[in-house]
């Protein structure tokens, strides 16, 4: 049992309607043309299934929807799956499939209603030009709206958004735009910010190939890792303002567009002020956590009191959080913090297996 997480994962949809193209949405519906581009299970089949995990894995204490589009299920369907949910369930609940144009005040209170505790939704870019490369249809308008939805809800509901960075075709002022929009949303919130990969088969690697972005598959593909954002001063900013909006304080759009002008980078004034905001943090994290309980929802271990069913307590997940640099650390909720001395060994056990295997690895490229 020790070695078992707590999280039962299960999807209650198959598929997505928007084929953003990044994603793998986007060749499975190339593919499959004349095919219906979402199946959705019955909510007796769900709830079914979910019992079924409740009554022989006592040790799940919370149940995680990855689908790709939750929310498409009509508002009677979220009604019914979440009265059954809290009757017969009654475990915290993660959903992941959020989109801007799906989500409803009405599904999303029925759901909170049910023990909704964590809601993740894909943003990716707020730049009118990043927006069309992806094939993202929501309009900045109603990214904000569905923000403040979910922030109606920040004293039950952990809420993360998804963020692209390091985009060959987004510009310094594509980047600047979608870090001042997200200064402008309403704390706390979590960001997942990852790195671009040109997945085989979609758009956008067809793109890349074509240009010429991708020289070696093998190390801008298959070897490129979408958490490890390169370390640029704008990415920083994005990872800058994550920290001060988990802790329900944020970087207010004034300081913002100081910390992102391109006269403050003339002046040679931005590396500075960015320290000055980083050394600052702490003294905010303790105001934060102070005086907004809903900060406490974003604190790596925290109990949470939860009132919808048996289980009274989750504890509360840890973030991805990359660091730049050299070391980099890893944390999620299927492991904790591990001791400095090991995380060592395990990078040098790491770098001797890229160094043995690199050429094999090479070889079997270039044989297909």
């Amino acid at each position: 049992m020790e070695q078992c997480t707590d999280v039962y994962l299960t999807v209650a949809t198959r598929g997505c309607p928007f084929g953003c193209t990044y994603c793998v949405n986007n060749t499975l519906l190339a593919m499959y043309p004349h095919q219906k581009p979402i199946r959705k299970r019955g909510v007796d089949n769900i709830i079914m299934e979910l019992q079924e995990v409740k009554n022989n894995l006592p040790f799940i204490d919370i149940i995680l929807f990855e689908d790709d589009a939750f929310f498409i299920m009509s508002l009677d369907e979220i009604k019914e799956f979440s009265k059954k949910y809290k009757e017969r369930i009654g475990l915290p609940l993660w959903i992941t499939g959020a989109t801007p144009t799906t989500l409803t005040k009405e599904k999303l209170s029925s759901l909170v209603d049910a023990g909704l505790v964590e809601l993740r939704m894909g943003i990716q870019s707020a730049s009118e030009n990043g927006k069309k490369l992806y094939g993202r249809p929501h309009s900045n308008h109603k990214v904000a709206n569905a923000v403040k939805m979910v922030n109606e809800h920040r004293d039950k509901v952990k809420a993360s958004y998804d963020i692209i960075l390091d985009n060959p075709w987004e510009t310094d002022e594509d980047l600047i735009e979608t870090v001042m929009f997200l200064s402008k949303l309403p704390t706390p919130f979590e960001l997942n910010l990852f790195s671009l990969v040109f997945y085989p088969a979609t758009d956008i690697y067809r793109r890349a190939k074509k240009e010429g972005i991708i020289k070696d598959d093998l190390k801008d593909v298959y070897r490129k890792y979408h958490f490890e954002t390169t370390n640029t001063y704008l990415n920083k900013l994005f990872h800058l303002l994550n920290e001060y909006a988990r802790i329900g304080i944020g970087i207010s759009p004034i300081i913002m567009f100081i910390l992102s002008h391109k006269m403050t980078k003339k002046l040679h004034l931005h590396w500075f002020l960015h320290r000055i905001i980083k050394l600052l943090f702490p003294f905010f994290r303790y105001i934060g956590r102070s005086t907004r309980q809903s900060t406490r929802l974003y604190k790596f271990g925290n109990i949470i009191k939860f009132g919808g069913g048996d289980k009274a307590t989750y504890r509360v997940s840890a973030p991805y959080d990359f660091s730049f640099g050299d070391e980099f650390h890893y944390k999620s909720w299927l492991s904790s913090k591990t001791p400095w001395l090991v995380r060592k060994f395990r990078k040098m056990k790491l770098t001797l297996f890229k160094t043995i295997y690199q050429f094999k690895g090479e070889d079997i490229i270039k044989k297909k």
